[in-house]
């Protein structure tokens, strides 16, 4: 789980980094809860905090804005956060 998670630091960091540069108003993020981390909320709550974390701090540095979306494996619905 680890590596995982190091991979969607990894990821927020450069696409909100990307967007900056490019100076994109905003940013919608989503991601999709796959069985294991629907069947480990915990994974699930990681995964949101790291996202989240990652957001604030390239938005309180920047005029970006930033959403988080939850796309629920198999389902239409979606959770959306709004960031910052």
């Amino acid at each position: 789980m680890d590596e995982v998670l190091r991979n969607h630091r990894q990821i927020i960091e450069g696409a909100l980094a990307r967007a900056a540069r490019l100076e994109v108003p905003g940013v919608e993020v989503e991601f999709e809860t796959l069985p294991p981390i629907t069947e480990r909320p915990q994974w699930g709550m990681d995964v949101v905090k790291i996202l989240l974390e990652g957001m604030k701090r390239k938005v309180q540095n920047s005029v970006l804005n930033a959403v988080l979306m939850e796309l629920l494996e198999g389902s239409a619905a979606a959770a959306r956060v709004n960031c910052c």
